[in-house]
């Protein structure tokens, strides 16, 4: 059982949408972008109102900001995946910088399989993902990943 709260994100762009996850689990936090390098986390709560950021994406117009240590787990949104645990994004850093930091949350992508691609050339402020899942199921990158519970 998770003691902290579940990161999600507001699906953009072909995401996989997590608003039926969000709206049946009970502690769920949400990205925000604060400015053109950083971004945050805010506690949400469904119905809570939301807003659209300069990216088109929802967010919480409101909300407690929460630290990186209330968070247990990060559902990542991601372009491609690789089988080695890495990420492409939609290429602002903001989940990179964010995470940079040592004592970081598990880490989990959330795809579609086609997504996959064999190799992915990382740079060293690249964060690796702990897991992924995708229709296919989990793929486990770290022992950290494997020690998953959602529920």
């Amino acid at each position: 059982m998770l003691r902290g709260l579940v990161a999600a994100y507001a699906a953009a762009d072909g995401e996989l949408n997590l608003w039926p996850f969000i709206a049946r689990h009970p502690r769920i936090a949400l990205p925000v972008v604060e400015s053109a390098q950083r971004m945050t986390f805010r506690r949400y709560r469904l119905g809570d109102p939301l807003r659209s950021n300069r990216f088109g994406i929802a967010e919480p117009a409101g909300g407690v900001c929460v630290p990186m240590t209330a968070l247990s787990v990060v559902l990542m949104p991601l372009v491609a995946f690789s089988d080695e645990g890495r990420r492409i994004g939609m290429g602002g850093g903001f989940y990179d910088r964010y995470f940079a930091s040592t004592g970081r949350p598990l880490l989990v992508g959330v795809a579609h399989e086609f997504q996959r691609l064999d190799h992915i050339p990382h740079r060293d402020w690249d964060v690796p993902l702990d897991a992924v899942v995708t229709e296919c199921g989990w793929r486990y990158f770290t022992a950290r990943g494997k020690a998953l519970r959602l529920y």
